[in-house]
């Protein structure tokens, strides 16, 4: 793994972009250049809240199995309603920047979790620390290298990988999922499943589909392979258009 320089590009509709750094004192002056001294002095506070917020929301919140609602009450709950973390995301990134391209930096990350950011409470504004506070690794090797790399870890502890295998159903036994039988007929005991596909309730047994689905905000994405570098394109870009608060509210 890789440790980037340059996180991402931001691209607005004026024609500037903005080079986001791992590096705080880079970033910075990136930031200053562009919006200018004052800017560059919320960004440094807002790189130290976001560092704050991910540390308070981590244990609790994020690195972890919330099996009930309950297992959310604690005083990091507490901690996170006097920060703000449940007002909405774009009022509390507007707290900090007077740029509107910076609001756009710092809130587009809630689309990720098909949210808009006008929407989404605020304690949503730790996905930004992943991205920009805590740095983008490239793995040697492409993407692929990851799950390859995970599925030989894996294969070594003795686990066993069916690829290309169809799933004809799931039996259960009362309340739990005792067995997954295969197009083929196989069939697979399993004392645990985890079922990922769009449409669960077509597959496990007496899961009812939602009566009124919400449609969460979706793009088009072209991964498309070139064999020489695009003048003015980072290695990743975000293009952000002319149009923001239509197009992530609509």
């Amino acid at each position: 793994m890789v440790p980037l320089e340059t996180t991402y590009r931001a691209q607005y509709a004026d024609g500037s972009h903005l080079d986001v750094h791992a590096d705080p004192d880079a970033f910075a002056a990136e930031v200053a250049a562009l919006c200018g001294p004052a800017e560059a002095v919320a960004l440094r506070r807002y790189l130290a809240d976001l560092a704050e917020l991910y540390r308070l929301q981590l244990t609790t919140f994020i690195d972890r199995n919330l099996d009930s609602p309950l297992d959310l009450l604690g005083p990091e709950l507490v901690a996170l309603a006097r920060r703000g973390g449940f007002g909405r995301l774009s009022r509390h990134v507007e707290s900090y920047f007077a740029d509107d391209r910076l609001r756009r930096l710092f809130s587009f990350q809630a689309l990720y979790a098909g949210v808009s950011p006008f929407r989404a409470i605020a304690a949503y504004a730790v996905i930004a620390q992943l991205d920009i506070g805590a740095g983008v690794w490239h793995p040697v090797g492409g993407i692929a290298a990851v799950p390859n790399a995970l599925a030989a870890a894996a294969a070594a502890a003795g686990v066993a990988f069916r690829y290309g295998a169809t799933v004809e159903e799931l039996e259960t036994s009362g309340r739990r999922i005792s067995a997954v039988r295969l197009a083929d007929g196989d069939r697979l005991p399993a004392d645990a499943v985890v079922v990922t596909t769009d449409q669960p309730w077509q597959l496990v047994p007496g899961l009812r589909p939602p009566r009124r689905p919400v449609y969460s905000p979706s793009c088009v994405a072209l991964h498309v392979g070139v064999r020489t570098e695009l003048p003015g394109q980072a290695h990743h870009t975000i293009s952000f258009g002319g149009s923001w608060r239509g197009c992530s509210t609509s």
